[in-house]
């Protein structure tokens, strides 16, 4: 499987669901459903790979969540 496209095309096709960006950059039926499916789970999984080490909490959100749990405990 080859996709020959410049970066700023591929770019241009990286948007929607993976099923969908892999029918714009292949064609349709290109791949079978279970094809598909195989090729967007591991997508996924080297895609939070790469942006795993660049996650952190949105500020606050650590206060937030123990407040949250002390009123949940006060129920």
């Amino acid at each position: 499987m080859n996709a020959t496209l410049a970066q700023d095309k591929v770019r241009a096709q990286m948007y929607g669901k993976n099923s969908e960006v892999l029918a714009r950059i292949f064609g349709e039926n290109h791949f079978t459903t279970q094809e598909a499916d195989a090729l967007s789970l591991e997508k996924e999984k080297r895609y939070q790979k790469a942006y795993q080490p660049h996650l952190q909490l949105t500020a606050g959100l650590d206060l937030f969540l123990e407040k949250a749990a002390e009123n949940y405990e006060a129920i």
